[in-house]
């Protein structure tokens, strides 16, 4: 491959052959901040685009709210959505962008966000792309303006170093990544609807249990005729944790449980930020609180008024060893399937119930007394197990799915890499 030299800043030391170095205000017509206008409730024929609106580089249309433009500026077209703009946020998500797919007569961008129209030269999928990879990135995060509130201005963007290809070249790149956007788009669409179908499932099974035709009433509704009811302490036993000084904190040992070590999803999350050690001899010296094997932990302080972190569990796995910090609470079961006490724990009924409890005046707390007169369904054992199967497979095809979209995300990420530097070039008919 031939190269030639560019004194271009951030592109390196040379370009493939036939590309070019360009600074992005060269290859756009026009460049400009939006307008400033205020959502508003009521219906007023205009839509407004936040910076909220914008996730994974796409508009999601069905948030944007009705506005009223607070600007004393009259031209209200000049700041409606085109098909083919490209709109960079200035603030807040600062330098997320998106590529507008359609013309648009009722929607403008708002003050935080910029517009690109750009020239005929630079194809808009090829800067979308170029818009999401390191380059980019790399450019904005050196210049970024303020000390507190980092924004980006104008002048940052039309210095944006960009290495262009023919627009053939151009055409073809962009071609290839959005075939990995496709599956991407798939991929995130096979999570959704998973998700949608383990919680209507869980809902669903949770109350009426498996092939059941006849129910009765009880305090919570109606149950198959078959299960009982129970409060959670005639089936639980409850632990709480205990209070290690942060000066005995070491740099490994064994693994120290703490709230925020417990993800959303139900399993215990252990990376280098999150994650604290003691020192061995604690196995021994504080033994009654290690957590083993296949266990249930339960947060039970909130960070704030209102805050789901307040009751959330976690199943760990088979081979977990940690000691169990203050503020959570080892669960552990007897008469009833440890994983279906799960799923019960992560249900629409246990949340209800939580959310009535008494709670502090700053910060709430809840208590194990208070968690066992929750009562709960009670099926047969093995109607639990099967219970379980149904949905943790559900769960797992899941997860599948989500490591799936990692793969993807990094062979996204590197192919942007190497396409939008030339480094690896496509063919061109």
């Amino acid at each position: 491959m031939f190269y030639k030299e560019t004194d271009n800043d951030g592109l390196g030391k040379k370009l493939p052959s036939g590309w070019k170095d360009a600074k992005l205000g060269k290859l756009v017509e026009d460049m400009f901040y939006g307008i400033t206008a205020k959502a508003v409730p009521k219906e007023t024929g205009l839509r407004m685009l936040r910076t909220t609106d914008i996730t994974n580089y796409e508009i999601n249309w069905k948030t944007l709210p009705f506005c009223e433009i607070t600007d004393s500026r009259n031209d209200v077209k000049r700041y409606l959505l085109r098909k083919n703009d490209l709109i960079v946020a200035r603030a807040g998500t600062t330098g997320v962008s998106v590529l507008v797919d359609r013309d648009s007569s009722d929607t403008i961008f708002g003050s935080y966000l910029i517009k690109l129209a750009l020239k005929p030269e630079l194809n808009p999928k090829f800067a979308h792309y170029f818009f999401q990879s390191n380059l980019y990135w790399e450019h904005i995060e050196r210049n970024k303006a303020g000390s507190t509130l980092k924004n980006i201005k104008l002048p940052i963007l039309n210095s944006l170093p960009m290495a262009l290809p023919s627009m053939k070249e151009q055409l073809e790149i962009a071609k290839v990544l959005s075939t990995v956007d496709d599956a991407i788009q798939k991929s995130n669409e096979i999570v959704a609807k998973s998700e949608r179908l383990r919680k209507g499932l869980m809902q669903d099974l949770l109350a009426k249990g498996i092939g059941h035709r006849k129910f009765k009433r009880c305090e919570l509704g109606q149950i198959p005729e078959e299960w009982s009811t129970v409060e959670l302490d005639k089936v639980v036993h409850f632990q709480n944790g205990r209070f290690f000084p942060s000066e005995d904190y070491s740099a490994d040992g064994i693994k120290l449980l703490r709230p925020g070590n417990l993800h959303p999803d139900g399993f215990l999350s252990w990376n280098a930020q999150n994650t604290q050690y003691l020192p061995l001899e604690y196995a021994s010296k504080a033994s009654e609180w290690i957590v083993r094997g296949r266990e249930i932990v339960m947060n039970l302080t909130a960070q704030s008024l209102e805050d789901e972190f307040l009751g959330r569990v976690c199943l760990t796995e088979d081979d977990e060893y940690c000691l169990l910090n203050q503020r959570l609470a080892r669960i552990t079961s007897h008469n009833i399937d440890v994983a279906f006490l799960f799923l019960i724990l992560r249900s629409q009924l246990f949340r209800k119930y939580v959310d009535r409890l008494p709670g502090g005046t700053k910060i709430k707390h809840i208590y194990t007394r208070d968690l066992g007169r929750f009562v709960l369904p009670l099926p047969s054992l093995d109607e639990q197990k099967r219970i379980d199967a149904i949905i943790f497979d559900i769960a797992k095809a899941k997860s599948e799915e989500e490591q799936t979209l990692a793969v993807l995300a990094t062979v996204k990420s590197g192919l942007m890499q190497l396409l939008l530097t030339g480094k690896v070039r496509v063919k061109v008919n």
